[in-house]
């Protein structure tokens, strides 16, 4: 079989980025039609998880060692998403979205804790402007106080950022 070619990959990664930007869409028009928040993440993940679910059992089954990985993994970075999905509900697009971009600084903090990474100046000096851009964010001159879909979609980067990093120290 021949590996997918540079452009393929892309036209993927294209294709997922664009899905992801466009996820809020669904949540509120869902919303709009009295349909809570919660029910309606879970009638949008809820498939998608069944799809995945046979696939996932069949991985399982050829290699049950990475299983307590895999669920460990699997609620971390479910949980990032659905406190994610929620945060849209709770606070603007922009906002969610800002906040839970931050997700690089906690795993580049998570990577020098837990895995004695030594991060260049570089890398610091993206972090120092991330945590600029979050003051700008939460303290600019929007009338809009920080409420709980910003707390929620700061929490959705986190529990991403330990989700990846869980990965990244399992090799």
């Amino acid at each position: 079989m021949k590996p997918p070619s540079e452009f393929t990959a892309s036209g993927v990664i294209f294709l997922g980025a664009s899905i992801w930007g466009l996820y809020w869409i669904p949540i509120r028009y869902l919303e709009a039609q009295d349909i809570d928040g919660a029910w309606a993440i879970a009638l949008i993940n809820g498939p998608a998880a069944l799809i995945f679910l046979p696939f996932a059992m069949l991985f399982l089954r050829k290699d049950s060692r990475g299983l307590g990985l895999a669920i460990r993994v699997g609620f971390v970075t479910g949980l990032g998403i659905g406190l994610y999905a929620t945060s849209l509900v709770h606070t603007d697009v922009v906002r969610a979205t800002l906040l839970f971009y931050l997700t690089p600084i906690w795993a580049t903090l998570i990577g020098i804790y837990w895995m004695n990474e030594r991060p260049t100046w570089q890398r610091w000096a993206a972090i120092a402007l991330g945590i600029v851009g979050l003051l700008l964010l939460v303290s600019g001159n929007t009338g809009r106080a920080v409420n709980i879909g910003d707390l929620l979609a700061l929490a959705s980067g986190i529990a991403w950022a330990i989700g990846a990093s869980m990965i990244r120290h399992a090799g």
